[in-house]
Protein backbone atom coordinates (compact mmCIF):
# COMPACT_ATOMS: atom_id res chain seq x y z
CA UNK A 1 0.00 0.00 0.00
CA UNK A 2 1.45 2.96 -1.27
CA UNK A 3 1.53 6.04 0.60
CA UNK A 4 3.97 8.34 -1.13
CA UNK A 5 1.73 10.61 -3.01
CA UNK A 6 3.88 13.95 -4.34
CA UNK A 7 3.52 15.67 -7.37
CA UNK A 8 4.37 19.82 -7.08
CA UNK A 9 5.07 21.43 -10.47
CA UNK A 10 6.67 24.70 -9.23
CA UNK A 11 9.66 27.14 -10.70
CA UNK A 12 11.99 26.81 -7.85
CA UNK A 13 12.02 23.78 -6.74
CA UNK A 14 15.57 22.90 -8.66
CA UNK A 15 17.21 25.21 -5.57
CA UNK A 16 15.84 23.25 -3.25
CA UNK A 17 16.61 19.92 -4.13
CA UNK A 18 19.85 20.39 -4.67
CA UNK A 19 20.43 21.53 -1.54
CA UNK A 20 18.83 18.17 -0.16
CA UNK A 21 20.66 16.50 -3.44
CA UNK A 22 23.98 17.45 -1.90
CA UNK A 23 23.48 17.19 1.73
CA UNK A 24 25.40 13.84 3.56
CA UNK A 25 22.27 13.95 6.03
CA UNK A 26 18.37 14.53 5.57
CA UNK A 27 17.76 15.86 9.04
CA UNK A 28 14.90 14.70 8.72
CA UNK A 29 14.64 11.13 9.92
CA UNK A 30 14.92 9.77 6.60
CA UNK A 31 18.62 8.23 6.58
CA UNK A 32 21.09 7.31 9.15
CA UNK A 33 21.80 9.96 11.20
CA UNK A 34 25.30 10.61 10.27
CA UNK A 35 27.50 12.99 12.36
CA UNK A 36 26.90 16.92 11.55
CA UNK A 37 26.62 19.98 13.26
CA UNK A 38 22.68 20.05 11.95
CA UNK A 39 22.09 16.79 14.56
CA UNK A 40 24.37 17.98 17.59
CA UNK A 41 22.15 21.18 17.36
CA UNK A 42 19.17 18.80 17.81
CA UNK A 43 20.58 16.94 20.36
CA UNK A 44 21.15 20.10 22.54
CA UNK A 45 17.94 21.29 21.34
CA UNK A 46 15.98 18.22 22.94
CA UNK A 47 17.92 18.46 26.17
CA UNK A 48 17.29 22.10 26.57
CA UNK A 49 13.52 21.85 26.17
CA UNK A 50 12.58 18.30 26.61
CA UNK A 51 11.64 18.02 29.82
CA UNK A 52 9.95 21.57 29.95
CA UNK A 53 7.84 20.86 26.51
CA UNK A 54 6.57 17.48 28.71
CA UNK A 55 5.20 20.62 31.29
CA UNK A 56 3.68 22.49 28.80
CA UNK A 57 2.19 19.31 27.80
CA UNK A 58 0.42 17.75 30.50
CA UNK A 59 -0.20 21.36 32.83
CA UNK A 60 -2.87 23.26 31.62
CA UNK A 61 -2.14 26.19 33.62
CA UNK A 62 1.63 26.38 32.71
CA UNK A 63 0.43 26.09 29.07
CA UNK A 64 -1.83 28.45 29.37
CA UNK A 65 1.03 31.22 30.72
CA UNK A 66 2.95 29.95 27.17
CA UNK A 67 0.34 31.28 25.09
CA UNK A 68 0.20 34.21 26.27
CA UNK A 69 3.92 34.93 26.59
CA UNK A 70 4.64 38.24 24.53
CA UNK A 71 7.48 35.73 23.09
CA UNK A 72 4.77 33.32 21.44
CA UNK A 73 4.88 32.68 17.83
CA UNK A 74 1.76 31.10 16.42
CA UNK A 75 1.27 29.40 13.21
CA UNK A 76 -2.39 29.72 11.55
CA UNK A 77 -3.70 26.96 9.58
CA UNK A 78 -6.95 27.15 7.26
CA UNK A 79 -8.65 23.88 6.42
CA UNK A 80 -5.48 22.24 7.66
CA UNK A 81 -3.05 24.70 4.94
CA UNK A 82 -0.41 26.30 7.12
CA UNK A 83 0.56 29.75 6.39
CA UNK A 84 3.08 30.97 4.53
CA UNK A 85 4.58 34.48 3.23
CA UNK A 86 6.81 35.74 0.56
CA UNK A 87 4.21 33.77 -2.12
CA UNK A 88 5.24 32.66 -5.15
CA UNK A 89 8.38 31.33 -3.03
CA UNK A 90 11.43 31.58 -5.47
CA UNK A 91 14.53 30.29 -2.56
CA UNK A 92 14.85 27.28 0.15
CA UNK A 93 15.03 29.60 3.20
CA UNK A 94 12.00 28.98 5.59
CA UNK A 95 8.61 30.60 4.43
CA UNK A 96 6.25 29.65 7.27
CA UNK A 97 4.65 32.75 8.64
CA UNK A 98 5.25 32.63 12.50
CA UNK A 99 2.82 35.64 13.90
CA UNK A 100 2.91 36.92 17.52
CA UNK A 101 -1.01 37.16 19.06
CA UNK A 102 -0.80 41.11 19.07
CA UNK A 103 -0.51 40.12 15.03
CA UNK A 104 -3.65 38.65 15.31
CA UNK A 105 -5.59 40.54 17.50
CA UNK A 106 -5.26 43.55 16.16
CA UNK A 107 -7.49 42.45 13.56
CA UNK A 108 -11.07 43.22 14.79
CA UNK A 109 -12.33 40.17 12.51
CA UNK A 110 -9.66 37.82 13.82
CA UNK A 111 -10.44 39.09 17.10
CA UNK A 112 -13.76 38.61 17.39
CA UNK A 113 -13.21 35.01 16.25
CA UNK A 114 -10.22 34.52 18.31
CA UNK A 115 -11.83 32.24 20.89
CA UNK A 116 -13.10 29.58 18.57
CA UNK A 117 -9.33 30.24 17.01
CA UNK A 118 -7.33 29.57 20.78
CA UNK A 119 -9.15 26.30 21.75
CA UNK A 120 -7.78 24.61 18.43
CA UNK A 121 -4.16 25.76 19.22
CA UNK A 122 -1.33 23.11 19.70
CA UNK A 123 2.01 23.23 21.76
CA UNK A 124 4.33 22.63 19.11
CA UNK A 125 7.57 23.52 21.31
CA UNK A 126 10.45 25.92 21.44
CA UNK A 127 12.25 27.42 18.47
CA UNK A 128 16.06 27.93 18.72
CA UNK A 129 15.46 31.12 20.63
CA UNK A 130 13.42 29.38 23.14
CA UNK A 131 10.22 31.04 22.24
CA UNK A 132 7.23 28.93 22.49
CA UNK A 133 5.57 27.84 19.52
CA UNK A 134 1.68 27.31 18.61
CA UNK A 135 -0.29 26.39 15.88
CA UNK A 136 -4.31 26.78 15.59
CA UNK A 137 -7.05 25.84 12.92
CA UNK A 138 -9.12 28.96 11.75
CA UNK A 139 -11.82 26.96 11.01
CA UNK A 140 -12.07 25.84 14.46
CA UNK A 141 -15.49 26.15 16.28
CA UNK A 142 -17.26 27.37 13.09
CA UNK A 143 -20.02 25.17 11.33
CA UNK A 144 -18.09 24.49 7.96
CA UNK A 145 -20.98 23.22 6.45
CA UNK A 146 -22.02 26.90 5.73
CA UNK A 147 -20.39 26.79 2.65
CA UNK A 148 -22.50 26.00 -0.18
CA UNK A 149 -20.11 26.06 -2.60
CA UNK A 150 -16.39 25.39 -3.05
CA UNK A 151 -16.09 28.90 -3.68
CA UNK A 152 -17.47 30.61 -1.16
CA UNK A 153 -14.57 28.48 1.26
CA UNK A 154 -12.21 30.06 -0.86
CA UNK A 155 -13.13 33.36 -0.65
CA UNK A 156 -13.20 32.98 3.56
CA UNK A 157 -9.72 31.71 2.80
CA UNK A 158 -8.24 34.53 0.63
CA UNK A 159 -9.78 37.62 2.86
CA UNK A 160 -7.98 35.64 5.64
CA UNK A 161 -4.93 35.37 3.60
CA UNK A 162 -5.09 39.67 2.74
CA UNK A 163 -5.61 40.69 6.14
CA UNK A 164 -2.66 38.42 7.60
CA UNK A 165 -0.47 39.18 4.31
CA UNK A 166 0.55 35.59 3.35
CA UNK A 167 -0.85 32.54 1.30
CA UNK A 168 -2.47 29.48 3.02
CA UNK A 169 -0.51 26.29 0.80
CA UNK A 170 -1.18 22.48 0.84
CA UNK A 171 1.25 20.68 3.32
CA UNK A 172 2.98 18.89 0.68
CA UNK A 173 4.03 21.94 -0.99
CA UNK A 174 4.89 23.76 1.89
CA UNK A 175 7.62 20.86 2.41
CA UNK A 176 9.34 22.28 -0.75
CA UNK A 177 9.91 25.62 1.19
CA UNK A 178 11.37 24.82 4.22
CA UNK A 179 14.08 23.43 6.11
CA UNK A 180 13.87 19.92 7.78
CA UNK A 181 13.52 21.44 11.37
CA UNK A 182 10.66 23.88 10.33
CA UNK A 183 9.03 21.01 8.26
CA UNK A 184 9.13 18.52 11.43
CA UNK A 185 7.05 21.20 12.86
CA UNK A 186 4.86 21.70 10.24
CA UNK A 187 3.96 17.60 10.02
CA UNK A 188 3.52 18.26 13.89
CA UNK A 189 1.13 20.84 13.74
CA UNK A 190 -0.76 19.19 10.83
CA UNK A 191 -1.46 15.93 12.84
CA UNK A 192 -2.45 17.11 15.84
CA UNK A 193 -4.74 19.80 14.34
CA UNK A 194 -6.51 17.59 12.37
CA UNK A 195 -6.39 14.47 15.42
CA UNK A 196 -7.96 17.35 18.06
CA UNK A 197 -10.54 17.77 15.09
CA UNK A 198 -11.54 14.93 14.41
CA UNK A 199 -11.63 13.19 17.77
CA UNK A 200 -14.52 14.58 19.36
CA UNK A 201 -16.19 11.72 21.58
CA UNK A 202 -14.66 9.03 23.27
CA UNK A 203 -15.08 5.77 21.50
CA UNK A 204 -16.10 3.84 24.79
CA UNK A 205 -18.43 6.10 26.41
CA UNK A 206 -19.62 8.53 23.73
CA UNK A 207 -19.26 11.43 25.96
CA UNK A 208 -17.43 14.81 24.61
CA UNK A 209 -13.74 14.39 25.06
CA UNK A 210 -12.50 18.10 26.92
CA UNK A 211 -8.93 18.79 25.16
CA UNK A 212 -5.86 19.50 27.25
CA UNK A 213 -4.88 22.83 26.72
CA UNK A 214 -2.05 21.37 24.88
CA UNK A 215 -3.74 19.18 22.45
CA UNK A 216 -1.87 16.53 23.14
CA UNK A 217 -4.31 14.59 24.68
CA UNK A 218 -8.03 14.96 25.52
CA UNK A 219 -9.69 13.64 28.73
CA UNK A 220 -13.16 12.21 28.57
CA UNK A 221 -15.89 14.27 31.12
CA UNK A 222 -17.78 11.28 32.25
CA UNK A 223 -14.73 8.95 32.46
CA UNK A 224 -11.89 11.39 33.22
CA UNK A 225 -10.03 8.45 30.59
CA UNK A 226 -6.86 9.98 28.62
CA UNK A 227 -6.87 9.86 24.62
CA UNK A 228 -3.55 10.63 23.11
CA UNK A 229 -2.82 10.61 19.51
CA UNK A 230 -2.13 7.10 17.64
CA UNK A 231 -0.15 6.60 15.17
CA UNK A 232 0.00 3.81 12.46
CA UNK A 233 3.01 2.02 11.50
CA UNK A 234 3.75 1.43 8.09
CA UNK A 235 6.72 -0.47 6.76
CA UNK A 236 8.12 0.71 3.09
CA UNK A 237 10.47 -1.23 1.56
CA UNK A 238 12.94 -0.91 -1.39
CA UNK A 239 13.33 -4.28 -2.88
CA UNK A 240 16.44 -4.59 -5.04
CA UNK A 241 18.31 -7.69 -7.54
CA UNK A 242 21.77 -6.53 -8.49
CA UNK A 243 21.96 -3.59 -10.92
CA UNK A 244 17.71 -3.61 -10.70
CA UNK A 245 15.48 -2.47 -8.33
CA UNK A 246 11.43 -2.34 -8.08
CA UNK A 247 9.02 0.09 -7.99
CA UNK A 248 5.14 0.95 -8.58
CA UNK A 249 2.66 3.03 -8.97
CA UNK A 250 -1.17 3.16 -7.53
CA UNK A 251 -3.65 4.44 -10.10
CA UNK A 252 -4.25 8.07 -7.44
CA UNK A 253 -0.40 8.36 -7.95
CA UNK A 254 0.65 11.16 -10.10
CA UNK A 255 1.02 10.63 -13.80
CA UNK A 256 4.59 9.15 -14.10
CA UNK A 257 5.32 8.94 -10.25
CA UNK A 258 6.73 5.22 -9.31
CA UNK A 259 7.34 4.71 -5.60
CA UNK A 260 8.73 2.07 -2.82
CA UNK A 261 6.26 -0.78 -2.04
CA UNK A 262 4.96 0.10 1.48
CA UNK A 263 2.07 -1.32 3.81
CA UNK A 264 0.26 -0.74 7.23
CA UNK A 265 1.77 -3.24 10.02
CA UNK A 266 -0.84 -5.58 11.44
CA UNK A 267 -1.65 -7.21 14.81
CA UNK A 268 0.44 -9.88 15.37
CA UNK A 269 3.37 -8.62 13.60
CA UNK A 270 6.89 -7.53 13.27
CA UNK A 271 8.06 -4.72 11.12
CA UNK A 272 10.05 -7.29 9.30
CA UNK A 273 6.93 -9.77 9.08
CA UNK A 274 4.63 -6.52 7.40
CA UNK A 275 7.78 -5.99 4.61
CA UNK A 276 7.66 -9.55 3.60
CA UNK A 277 3.78 -10.16 3.11
CA UNK A 278 3.75 -6.99 1.52
CA UNK A 279 5.89 -7.39 -1.34
CA UNK A 280 4.52 -11.33 -1.34
CA UNK A 281 0.50 -9.41 -1.92
CA UNK A 282 1.41 -6.89 -3.70
CA UNK A 283 4.44 -8.33 -6.75
CA UNK A 284 4.08 -11.99 -5.39
CA UNK A 285 7.57 -11.99 -4.56
CA UNK A 286 9.82 -13.51 -1.44
CA UNK A 287 12.62 -11.04 -0.30
CA UNK A 288 15.95 -11.82 2.18
CA UNK A 289 18.13 -9.77 3.73
CA UNK A 290 16.26 -7.38 4.82
CA UNK A 291 18.41 -4.18 6.16
CA UNK A 292 16.44 -1.37 8.08
CA UNK A 293 17.77 2.08 7.28
CA UNK A 294 15.51 5.12 9.03
CA UNK A 295 11.90 5.73 10.20
CA UNK A 296 10.16 9.07 9.07
CA UNK A 297 6.95 10.29 10.42
CA UNK A 298 4.24 11.03 7.59
CA UNK A 299 1.08 12.84 8.31
CA UNK A 300 -1.24 11.75 5.02
CA UNK A 301 -4.23 11.25 4.85
CA UNK A 302 -3.68 10.69 8.78
CA UNK A 303 -0.47 10.26 10.96
CA UNK A 304 1.88 7.40 10.39
CA UNK A 305 5.59 6.02 10.97
CA UNK A 306 7.44 5.23 7.53
CA UNK A 307 9.59 2.26 8.67
CA UNK A 308 12.06 2.01 6.03
CA UNK A 309 13.75 -0.59 4.48
CA UNK A 310 15.77 -2.28 2.01
CA UNK A 311 15.19 -6.10 0.67
CA UNK A 312 16.82 -8.51 -1.75
CA UNK A 313 15.11 -10.76 -3.80
CA UNK A 314 15.25 -14.49 -3.04
CA UNK A 315 15.50 -15.75 -6.18
CA UNK A 316 15.54 -19.65 -4.29
CA UNK A 317 12.14 -18.86 -4.40
CA UNK A 318 11.09 -16.02 -6.81
CA UNK A 319 13.11 -16.15 -9.59
CA UNK A 320 14.13 -12.57 -11.51
CA UNK A 321 11.98 -12.10 -14.27
CA UNK A 322 11.22 -8.39 -16.14
CA UNK A 323 7.41 -9.44 -16.05
CA UNK A 324 6.33 -8.58 -12.68
CA UNK A 325 2.65 -9.91 -11.56
CA UNK A 326 1.62 -7.30 -9.15
CA UNK A 327 -1.99 -7.13 -7.76
CA UNK A 328 -4.16 -5.37 -9.73
CA UNK A 329 -6.17 -4.18 -7.02
CA UNK A 330 -3.50 -2.60 -4.89
CA UNK A 331 -1.15 -1.51 -7.87
CA UNK A 332 -1.66 -0.02 -11.79
CA UNK A 333 1.56 -0.75 -12.45
CA UNK A 334 5.40 -1.98 -11.43
CA UNK A 335 8.96 -2.59 -13.01
CA UNK A 336 12.18 -3.20 -12.43
CA UNK A 337 14.41 -0.25 -13.25
CA UNK A 338 18.30 -0.55 -13.96
CA UNK A 339 20.09 1.83 -11.77
CA UNK A 340 20.77 3.95 -14.55
CA UNK A 341 17.42 4.76 -14.64
CA UNK A 342 16.71 5.68 -11.39
CA UNK A 343 19.92 7.71 -11.14
CA UNK A 344 18.52 9.63 -14.12
CA UNK A 345 15.10 9.89 -12.44
CA UNK A 346 16.99 11.61 -9.30
CA UNK A 347 19.30 13.89 -11.39
CA UNK A 348 16.58 15.26 -13.30
CA UNK A 349 14.16 15.92 -10.14
CA UNK A 350 17.04 18.61 -9.77
CA UNK A 351 15.55 20.66 -12.73
CA UNK A 352 12.52 21.54 -10.96
CA UNK A 353 9.34 21.12 -12.68
CA UNK A 354 10.08 17.30 -14.43
CA UNK A 355 6.63 15.90 -13.34
CA UNK A 356 5.03 15.48 -16.38
CA UNK A 357 7.66 13.03 -17.62
CA UNK A 358 6.84 8.86 -18.13
CA UNK A 359 8.97 8.18 -14.61
CA UNK A 360 9.82 9.94 -11.93
CA UNK A 361 10.37 9.66 -8.00
CA UNK A 362 8.73 10.75 -5.08
CA UNK A 363 10.44 14.37 -3.78
CA UNK A 364 13.68 14.54 -1.46
CA UNK A 365 11.32 15.02 1.38
CA UNK A 366 9.53 11.33 1.28
CA UNK A 367 11.73 8.87 2.85
CA UNK A 368 10.80 6.38 -0.59
CA UNK A 369 13.32 9.17 -2.35
CA UNK A 370 16.00 8.40 0.50
CA UNK A 371 15.66 4.51 0.31
CA UNK A 372 16.17 5.07 -3.68
CA UNK A 373 18.67 7.18 -3.11
CA UNK A 374 21.16 5.37 -0.96
CA UNK A 375 20.64 2.08 -3.17
CA UNK A 376 21.57 4.02 -6.35
CA UNK A 377 24.38 5.18 -4.13
CA UNK A 378 26.12 2.24 -2.83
Amino acid sequence: MHRLVCRFPLSGAATWFKRLLSSSTTGSGSLPRNESDEHLHDRQYLLRNARRMQMAADDDEHCRELMRSPNTRLLLFHSLKPLMKDFPMSSCDDHVSWLSLSDVLQDGELRHSWNNISDSCVFLGYDCDDRPLFAAEMTAGRNTTRYKTKSEMIQDRTKAEEILGGKFVDLRMACFWNSTSTIRKLKQAYSLLQWNSTNQYSATSGKKLKKKLSGHSRICSETNEVSYPPISSVAITLVTHQNHCLLARQKQFPPGMYSALSGFCTFGESAEDTVEREVAEEVNLTVTNLQYISSQPWPFPFPSLMLGFLATLDTRISPFSHSVDFDPIELEDAHWYSREDVQSAIKMSVKGPVFQSEFYIPPPFAIAHQLIKKWVDQ
